[in-house]
């Protein structure tokens, strides 16, 4: 793999793990309803906090919690995933286009062939005369 391909792969193992380490979280309320009444189900947003240190509820009572956002989660792990194949393939077409390049051929001179290799003649014969 060549060094911008490792440098891609480091960025995105990076991102990956910078998102994993402070993750979405949601509030959430469950509430049951009581003598025929419905229950009331809630969850929103309490934004990215450490992993190991999720933010407090939103409201002290016993139906108000907290939860991993493991949806979100797995969405921007996707997305830094396929930016990262994006930006390699995009790498890795550029440097073929840049060696292809150079591959092509250069249109040959006649006169120029001609005067290389009588010269290499004369210095081969110089050689093999001394």
């Amino acid at each position: 793999m060549a060094y911008s391909g490792k440098v891609i792969l480091v960025l995105v193992m990076s991102a990956v793990a910078t998102s994993g380490l402070f993750p979405p979280w949601l509030y959430t309320i469950y509430a049951t309803g009581t003598r025929g009444e419905v229950g009331y189900h809630s969850e929103k947003s309490a934004g990215c906090h450490f992993l190991l240190t999720p933010p407090p509820p939103e409201i002290d009572h016993a139906a108000c919690g907290i939860k991993l956002d493991g949806e979100r989660l797995l969405i921007e792990w996707a997305c830094i995933i396929a930016v990262g194949v994006a930006a390699w393939a995009i790498v890795g077409m550029s440097r073929r286009r840049a060696s292809e390049a150079v591959q092509e051929e250069v249109p040959e001179c006649p006169e120029a062939k001609a005067k290389i290799s009588g010269e290499a003649k004369a210095l081969v014969h110089s050689a093999s005369s001394s």
